[in-house]
Order: structure tokens, then C-alpha cells, then sequence
């Protein structure tokens, strides 16, 4: 829902952002995103990668979106790295 009004921005299926001000927030998937995106078989090991990963690909895509200039490189990032 909060995708849908906006609130939300999906860098990858495991990563979004919030803006406030000049700044982007960083903030894994909700339990949500990881139901839908891991699969039963995938516990433990297997689950930490993919969530690693699709950390990763957000991360990535936050840059190749800054680059792009869809994003200015002069906002703060916030983001705690609980999720590593």
C-alpha cells in the first residue's frame, strides 16, 4: 500500500527508500516482501544469501539511479546496517 500512495520506493524486492527532506532512509523489505521472496526450502543459509542479495541489487540500483540522475548525489543516506 504504501508503495502504491508513494510513501515507498522499491530498489530491489528486498530494499526501498523513504524521502524526508534531502535525505533518503534506507530500509530492508517488510515480513511481507520476504514471505513473498523466499521460498519454505530456503531457510538458513540459503534465506541469508538471497536477502544479501537483494540488498546488494537495491544498493546497486541506488547507484545506477543516482547516476542516471534520477537521484541527486548531494542527499544524505540513512540507513543503519542492522540488516548485514
Amino acid at each position: 500500500m504504501y508503495s502504491r500512495i508513494g510513501r515507498f520506493t522499491y530498489l530491489s524486492p528486498l530494499l526501498i527508500y523513504t524521502e524526508s527532506n534531502r535525505e533518503l532512509h534506507l530500509h530492508v523489505g517488510s515480513i511481507y516482501d520476504y514471505l513473498i521472496n523466499i521460498e519454505r526450502h530456503e531457510y538458513g543459509h540459503k534465506a541469508q544469501l538471497k536477502v544479501l542479495k537483494g540488498i546488494l541489487d537495491g544498493l546497486n540500483e541506488l547507484c545506477n539511479r543516482t547516476q542516471d540522475g534520477e537521484l541527486e548525489p548531494e542527499r544524505a543516506i540513512i540507513a543503519t546496517s542492522y540488516f548485514f
